[in-house]
């Protein structure tokens, strides 16, 4: 019966289509198992390993947040008076037995703080090399000329120039003291460069550029060369100090350098004694020779 429709009850035409039916089936029966094998053993041998791993990793890294402490270090070298909230910053975990005490953790508590000290690059920010006031005097961080020094003096509104003798200007020092009981002003420093006035480096050119109102100081700081810088400090003590101001491009020495009361008074004299030229006259007149202008009142001057 099973010949009268021309194939078997299984549903194959013949005996070599069952046999290919069959090793298709136990071929991808042997892949599905080897798939299933190599997915559990490699469960076995990595899953467990991995899991060990992040335990001691985890375990590592408590340790170290146990052992250190989160710091901020400046990036590179900083100069002191810089405001701290314009300096880049990099956190790092630093170990807890040689942190320095007062050390900053964090990047927002350094806001309106000033370096007090120069800060080294790489090191943690600590709260002594800070300060929140803002540094007014300029002078250590203005570049003096090679071999100079630099001093102060004592001025008021007068000796001071009213205020103008400001940073970058140059005055020459004058002591003004008595001597054998007459008064005598010496030229002792020419050329001096000012570098600060009461505290203030402000340029002369840049204070004009920020309108700033003209103030009265009470110090001047002079760059100028060592023996100088001796003589004003001499000068102190003998009698007063004042300024006088050059011109931006005169740099020549100064021709005078002594004035005394003698001098006034001869100058004087000399000024009284000289020929005053007649502004009136009533004509001219000729005597031995000579012609002559009669003034108005009555005096008598040669016309050369």
């Amino acid at each position: 019966m099973g010949s009268k429709f021309g194939k078997t009850n299984s549903g194959f035409a013949n005996k070599g289509e069952r046999e290919k039916f069959l090793f298709i089936a136990a071929a991808g029966t042997a892949l599905a198992v080897m798939v299933i094998f190599a997915l559990v053993a490699g469960f076995k041998s990595g899953g467990q390993p991995s899991s060990q791993q992040n335990s001691t990793d985890q375990a590592a890294s408590l340790a170290e947040a146990k052992d250190s402490i989160s710091v901020i270090c400046p990036e590179a070298e900083v100069a002191p008076g810089t405001l701290l909230s314009q300096v880049r910053f990099q956190k790092k975990r630093w170990p807890r037995a040689t942190a320095p005490e007062g050390a900053f953790s964090d990047f927002s508590e350094v806001v309106g703080f000033y370096a007090k000290n120069k800060l080294v690059a790489g090191l943690p920010l600590q709260r002594q090399d800070t300060t929140t006031q803002e540094s007014t005097s300029k002078v250590s961080t203005i570049a003096l000329t090679p071999g100079n020094r630099a001093v102060s003096i004592e001025v008021d509104d007068i000796s001071g120039l009213e205020g103008h003798a400001l940073a970058g200007t140059h005055v020459d020092v004058v002591l003004t003291y008595s001597q054998g009981g007459s008064l005598v002003s010496n030229i002792i420093v020419q050329n001096a460069r000012v570098i600060s006035y009461g505290g203030d480096s402000t340029t002369a050119a840049a204070s004009m550029q920020q309108r700033r109102p003209t103030r009265v100081a009470r110090t001047i700081t002079l760059d100028v060369a060592t023996q100088d810088a001796l003589k004003v400090s001499t000068a102190r003590q003998m009698g007063r100090l004042s300024l006088i101001m050059r011109a931006p491009e005169d740099d020549a020495a100064a021709a005078a350098t002594n004035f005394t009361a003698s001098d006034l008074a001869n100058s004087n004299k000399a000024a009284k004694a000289a020929p005053q030229p007649v502004t009136c006259s009533k004509g001219k007149i000729k005597m031995g020779g000579k012609e002559y202008i009669v003034g108005c009142d009555g005096s008598m001057s040669p016309v050369e």
